[in-house]
């Protein structure tokens, strides 16, 4: 069974920790790739960040920012709100201020073994320190008393404590 659709029908079967442990991990297959829209909103949360904590890592902000911001940015923050990070939601927005909304789309040669300046040669050496200063502060993984691992959690036992409740 799909986990999202497992988590949904069978919230007694989780803990927030189970879910933040598991969802990561299947989140990208079958149909989990396209939950629809019958998940609920703290599942969906739960997904979104996830997905971006996920694309920090591996890309950093300036390779989220040139992949995925254009799409992300309202549904991150808006998730960064809803499980109480809205100093790491308003960091993302000074983001917008330094990189400029469609400033920094993806070309077509994303995939090239090449440095992200080389690929917008137009950014300047102060907006690339500026969004490495961004990316420092927005660290999630608790080097800047920023616990992300620790709020899906807790969103993750209040929503299904709710399903719980109501189901």
């Amino acid at each position: 069974m799909e986990i999202t659709r497992e988590i949904v029908e069978h919230p007694e079967r989780f803990t927030g920790a189970r879910v933040v442990d598991e969802l990561p991990v299947h989140m990208y297959d079958g149909a989990d790739a396209e939950p629809g829209q019958d998940v609920p909103a703290w599942l969906r949360d739960v997904r979104v960040l996830c997905d971006f904590e996920s694309h920090l890592q591996m890309e950093g902000l300036l390779g989220w920012w040139e992949n995925r911001s254009r799409e992300d940015l309202d549904v991150v923050c808006a998730a960064l709100r809803s499980v109480g990070m809205d100093d790491q939601a308003a960091l993302l927005h000074e983001a917008v201020d330094v990189l400029g909304p469609g400033q920094v789309d993806a070309s077509g040669e994303v995939n090239s073994v090449s440095s992200f300046s080389q690929r917008h040669p137009e950014m300047t050496d102060e907006q690339l320190e500026q969004c490495r200063t961004l990316e420092e502060r927005l660290a999630l993984d608790g080097a800047n008393g920023v616990d992300l691992r620790s709020a899906l959690i807790a969103h993750a036992d209040s929503g299904l404590a709710g399903m719980l409740r109501s189901g």
